[in-house]
C-alpha cells in the first residue's frame, strides 16, 4: 500500500500543478478574453479533447494493462497502438478542416483556431503513449516531470502572448507548441530512465487488427465519457452561445480541480489491480475502505464551494463573472455521484469488464442527452448545472444496477 500512496502522491502532484496551471490559464484568458473568448476557448479545448479520446481508441489503457502485467514494452502492441493513434488522429484532422466551417453558432476566429489547434493530436498521440508506459512501471514521478513542462510553457507563454494583446488564434498556435515540447519530453524520459525501452516493428495486418479490436471498445467507453463529461459545454455552445460556455467553463475548472484527489488515487492503482486481475489475485485485494474516504472528501469539498463559491469566483475571475457564481454552486455538489461513477468504473475496466461499464455510459446518455437540451432550453446556465449533476447521478446509479448484475450471474457475492 505504500507504493500505491507514494504513486498516488505524484499522480496528485502532477494533476494539481497542472490543473492549478491551467487554472491560472484560464483566468488569464477570461480576464484578458473576457466571458466570449473563454467561451470560445472552451469549445475549441473540449473538441480537441473527444478528438484525442478518439484517436486514443482506449490504447493507453489497453497498453497499461498488458505492460503492467509483463513488465516489458518489447510487444508489438506498443507500436500498433502508435500507428493506429496516427492514422486515426489525421482522421480527426482531416474531419475539422473539411467540416469546421459547418458548426452552428460558431464565428470565423473560432473555427480558424479549431483548426490549427487540431494539429495538437499529433503530438498528443506520442504523449499518450509515453504516459501509459510511465503508468504502467509505475514511474509517477516521471509523469509528473512531463506535465508538469507542457503545463509551465503553455501557462507562462499564454502570459506572454495576452499581455501582448494576442488573441484566439495565437493561443492555440503556443498550445500545440507545449504538445510538441511535452511530447519529447516524455519520450526522453522512457528512453533514459526505463529498461529497454523499444519499439517492437515486427508488425503485420494481424497484429494490427488485433490491436484494434481489443481497445475498440474502451475506445468508445473513452469517447462516450468525454462527451458525457463535456455535454454542458457543448449544450451550451450549441444553444446558449459563447459567453454562457465561458460562464459555465469557469465554474467547471473549479470543479475540476478537486476531481484531482480521486483520479490520481485510482489511476495509481490501476496497474496494481491490472496485474492482479492478470494473475488472478485480484479477489485477495480489497480498497473499498479508501474510496470512503474520497467520498467524504468531495462531500466536504461540495459543502466548501457551495459556501465559498462567490468570493472565489470574483476573487479569480473578476465582477464579470457574476453567474458563474451559482453554476458553481450547483455544479459542486456533482462531485458525490462523480467519485462513486469513478470508483465503479476503475473496478470494471481493470477486470476487462469495461463491456458492462460501455453499456452503462451509453444508457447515460441516451437518459441524460433530453435532460441537457430541455433543462439549457428552460432554465440556460443553472438549468446545464443542475443537468450535469442529475447525469452524475444517474450514471452512478446504472453503474451499480449492472456490477451487481454482473456479479450476480458470475455467481460472485455483490458487495
Amino acid at each position: 500500500m505504500t507504493r500505491i500512496t507514494l504513486n498516488s502522491l505524484w499522480l496528485f502532484l502532477a494533476r494539481a500543478i497542472s490543473q492549478g496551471l491551467m487554472l491560472v490559464f484560464t483566468i488569464l484568458v477570461a480576464r484578458r478574453l473576457g466571458e466570449t473568448g473563454l467561451g470560445q476557448y472552451a469549445f475549441i479545448a473540449a473538441v480537441v479533447f473527444v478528438g484525442n479520446v478518439f484517436s486514443t481508441l482506449g490504447m493507453d489503457t489497453l497498453l497499461i494493462r498488458e505492460i503492467a502485467a509483463k513488465h516489458s514494452t518489447d510487444t508489438p502492441t506498443l507500436t500498433a497502438a502508435l500507428l493506429i493513434q496516427l492514422a486515426l488522429s489525421l482522421l480527426f484532422i482531416l474531419a475539422v478542416m473539411v467540416g469546421g466551417h459547418w458548426l452552428p453558432h460558431q464565428s470565423p476566429e473560432t473555427v480558424a483556431a479549431l483548426k490549427w489547434y487540431s494539429l495538437s493530436l499529433l503530438p498528443l498521440a506520442f504523449s499518450t503513449i509515453y504516459s501509459a508506459v510511465l503508468r504502467a512501471y509505475e514511474r509517477m514521478g516521471l509523469v509528473l516531470i512531463a506535465q508538469l513542462v507542457t503545463a509551465v510553457f503553455q501557462t507562462g507563454g499564454a502570459f506572454i502572448i495576452l499581455r501582448q494583446g494576442g488573441g484566439l488564434v495565437a493561443l492555440v498556435w503556443l498550445l500545440l507548441g507545449g504538445q510538441l515540447i511535452g511530447a519529447v519530453v516524455a519520450g526522453g524520459l522512457c528512453g533514459r530512465f526505463l529498461p529497454a525501452f523499444v519499439y517492437n516493428w515486427r508488425l503485420n495486418r494481424a497484429s494490427l487488427r488485433q490491436t484494434m479490436q481489443a481497445g475498440i471498445t474502451l475506445a468508445f467507453l473513452m469517447v462516450l465519457a468525454v462527451i458525457h463529461q463535456r455535454m454542458g459545454i457543448f449544450t451550451l455552445s450549441l444553444l446558449g452561445g459563447e459567453a454562457l460556455t465561458g460562464q459555465f467553463s469557469a465554474a467547471a475548472r473549479l470543479v475540476e480541480a478537486v476531481k484531482m484527489v480521486p483520479y490520481a488515487f485510482f489511476g495509481a492503482l490501476f496497474p496494481v489491480m491490472a496485474r492482479r486481475w492478470q494473475s488472478g489475485e485480484a479477489a485477495n485485494y480489497s480498497v473499498t475502505s479508501l474510496p470512503r474516504y474520497l467520498a467524504a472528501f468531495t462531500a466536504v469539498s461540495a459543502l466548501l464551494l457551495t459556501i465559498l463559491a462567490e468570493p472565489l469566483i470574483q476573487l479569480l475571475y473578476g465582477t464579470g463573472y457574476t453567474p458563474a457564481v451559482n453554476a458553481l454552486r450547483i455544479l459542486g455538489w456533482s462531485l458525490i455521484p462523480f467519485v462513486f461513477t469513478l470508483k465503479l468504473s476503475f473496478e470494471l475496466v481493470s477486470a476487462g469488464q469495461e463491456a458492462v461499464a460501455l453499456r452503462a455510459m451509453a444508457w447515460t446518455l441516451g437518459i441524460t442527452a433530453v435532460l441537457f437540451t430541455l433543462f439549457t432550453q428552460r432554465w440556460g446556465l443553472l438549468g446545464t448545472c443542475w443537468a450535469v449533476t442529475v447525469s452524475e447521478t444517474v450514471q452512478a446509479v446504472i453503474l451499480q444496477r449492472m456490477r451487481h448484475s454482473r456479479k450476480r450471474s458470475a455467481g460472485q457475492p455483490v458487495s
